[in-house]
């Protein structure tokens, strides 16, 4: 608050339009799918079959999930794990290149080869360098994405978790569809609300040992 400045009218005037596009097409849509699947399902338990910008495309989501599930068939495998100790001493544990073997048959004829081996050689050696960029903010549907994949959250207790740390000022409003930060956004001074909390001011101290090195 010490540091009001003049409101950017254009941004003022973005919200208003997402706002006003959501409800027309929420309604639209809603009214049109709900029509259309009644009539194509006559015995469906449901009077409306609502659609918005992001619980629509988490519903996919879960659809594709639920498919992957119910479709896998598991199948056995087997894994070449061996260990070559250098002239040096030191230990190497090289994988095989088709890394999982799906034939009991094959596998063995390739551990039955290395077993005649004595000695091996390497015959080439290279090198790549990957450069891993800085994650994206998130927006509501990577958000829910994320709390399924990554916490094993259902998507009412990744929201339900998002507005309990919102209403107490720790993240910003989660149902947004953007994943860009205020060009004014201070990251150093979130950061430092954050030094006060003995469960990860290890890490926070990292970042910013990072920062100034």
């Amino acid at each position: 608050m010490r540091n009001l400045i003049r409101p950017n009218i254009n941004e003022s005037l973005s919200v208003d339009a997402r706002q006003e596009l959501d409800l027309r097409i929420g309604c639209a849509f809603t009214r049109f799918q709900t029509r259309y699947f009644q009539g194509k399902y006559g015995d469906l338990d449901s009077t409306t079959i609502s659609f918005g910008p992001c619980q629509t495309p988490t519903l996919g989501f879960c659809v594709t999930r639920h498919d992957l599930i119910t479709q896998f068939k598991p199948e056995p495998y087997w894994v070449l794990e061996t260990v070559f100790e250098t002239p040096a001493g030191e230990k190497l544990k090289p994988t095989h290149i088709r890394g999982r073997i799906f034939d009991k048959d094959v596998c063995q004829l390739f551990l039955d080869r290395i077993k005649k081996q004595n000695e091996g050689v390497v015959v080439d050696v290279s090198s790549s360098e990957f450069r891993k960029e800085r994650p994206q903010a998130l927006n509501t549907v990577e958000l829910l994405r994320v709390g399924s994949s990554g916490l094993g959250l259902s998507p009412a207790q990744t929201m339900s978790t998002a507005e309990y740390l919102y209403t107490r000022g720790f993240i910003s409003y989660p149902r947004t569809e953007t994943t860009a930060y205020p060009s004014n956004f201070d990251f150093l001074e979130a950061l430092r609300h954050q030094q006060n909390d003995n469960r990860w001011n290890d890490i926070v101290k990292k970042v910013f040992a990072y920062l100034w090195e």
